[in-house]
């Protein structure tokens, strides 16, 4: 198989100068929107190769450093960058979802980019993705019929 489109954006180096030198808008070439207006997630320009970006939020666990509120562990919302490169072959889009039963052939299932915004959480098929921006799409605002397009689940509030 191909290599495999998700990356850690923090591997990246012209990504994290482009964050360093607040370029993001000047490279970016797709982006796309809740249906309020937040930013969901973006295609930028890195070495012209289109690389797909969302943030997510992790839960972490932290300890304050100030002894009166040690009495335990506070959890606080982080977000993250999610990174998939999107000019691989179209078969380093799927992943074998299940091992084949004998007799069955391979059910494959699309890589995914999980993100989301203070409005809604998405699942966003990379295959979905990388059609949109080879089109020439710019801009999309994620609709319940755009959803359906994308054949994800939706989870808003």
């Amino acid at each position: 198989m191909a290599d495999q489109p998700v990356v850690d954006a923090s591997s990246i180096p012209q990504l994290r100068e482009i964050f360093r030198l607040k370029l993001l808008a000047k490279v970016r070439t797709f982006e796309a929107f809740c249906e309020k207006g937040d930013r969901l997630f973006q295609v930028v320009a890195i070495g012209n190769r289109p690389l797909a970006l969302g943030r997510t939020m992790v839960m972490m666990s932290t300890v304050s450093p100030n002894p009166a509120f040690r009495r335990g562990t506070h959890a606080q919302h982080r977000s993250r960058w999610q990174a998939a490169w999107l000019d691989l072959d179209s078969d380093a889009y799927y992943l074998p979802h299940d091992p084949p039963r004998p007799g069955q052939s391979v059910v494959l299932q699309p890589y995914r980019l999980s993100v989301e915004c203070q409005h809604e959480h998405l699942s966003v098929p990379l295959d979905w993705l990388r059609e949109q921006v080879s089109s020439g799409v710019t801009e999309r605002v994620i609709t319940q019929a755009t959803r359906f397009e994308m054949g994800t689940r939706y989870r808003g509030e």
